[in-house]
């Protein structure tokens, strides 16, 4: 039999979580072009587009098979379809009483922070709402419950990095922590690099400090905002590559971007 095709997704929204490639069934009888600009472009195949979605009205396309023994989770990513086309009704109905809850000073559990999150994640939380309510928790101190829904959210809507099938190494350090301390994961990371060792470094802006990895990577002219949907082949051509905590979704998800050792 036949390899099946392998599609590149954006790995977000319906596809989060998924195989990147993602080996699938496809059809041969069209092939998208000329996307209006509500749509996404989900995934495509040697540059052909494959799947959209429109964020608003919660509705996704595939021009492939998704159920399909040939794709192979394609009921994971009908499952996640489904879900996401109905968080449009479930978020009218249920997160107001949660932002509710943190104007009053009270406690979420950690199902309520999960969805919480997720709304902030699509970006369906007014910048105004979020403000009040990440005020609210800071004020009365994070619950450990609300931390674990904020993370899960977070993890299931964050871009996986594809791991590559040579020895690397990943370094990240303790940004943010307001300790006024040193951070020399960065000095670190360009160590073990002229080591002759490939090490993926995480990072983001400053938080605390003057300047964080990205500022410093940033002013050695180093370019964040490259494509992050196949790090490996730049891995394998430079010593170190940079993982930077920039906002692909509207909270974060993982980037990489390449450091010439």
């Amino acid at each position: 039999m036949a390899k099946p095709p392998a599609l590149s997704t954006t790995a977000r929204r319906c596809f989060a979580g998924l195989a990147n490639p993602l080996p699938v069934a496809r059809y041969h009888s069209l092939v998208g072009s000329n996307i209006p600009a509500g749509l996404t472009i989900n995934a495509n195949f040697n540059g052909m587009v494959m799947a959209v979605r429109h964020d608003a009205d919660r509705v996704c396309g595939f021009q492939f098979h998704p159920e399909s023994i040939l794709t192979t989770q394609g009921a994971r990513l009908l499952e996640q379809t489904l879900a996401w086309a109905l968080q449009k009704l479930e978020h009218t109905n249920t997160l107001q009483p949660i932002l509710e809850k943190l104007y009053q000073a009270e406690t979420l559990s950690q199902q309520e922070s999960h969805q919480l999150f997720s709304a902030v994640v699509r970006g369906e939380v007014k910048p105004e709402q979020l403000a009040a309510a990440l005020v609210s928790m800071k004020v009365r101190g994070e619950q450990p419950q609300e931390i674990a829904g904020a993370a899960t959210a977070l993890l299931e809507n964050a871009a996986p990095f594809p791991r590559p099938d040579y020895l690397f190494a990943d370094i990240v350090g303790t940004g943010g922590d307001g300790s006024n301390s040193i951070n020399i994961s960065t000095a670190s990371a360009f160590v073990a690099a002229a080591c002759g060792l490939k090490v993926a470094k995480h990072g983001n802006r400053s938080v605390s400090s003057k300047s964080g990895s990205s500022d410093l990577l940033a002013a050695f002219g180093i370019n964040l905002d490259m494509n992050a949907d196949n790090p490996a082949p730049r891995l394998m051509s430079w010593a170190s590559a940079s993982c930077s905590r920039r906002s692909t979704t509207p909270v974060s998800a993982t980037r990489c971007r390449s450091v010439s050792s």
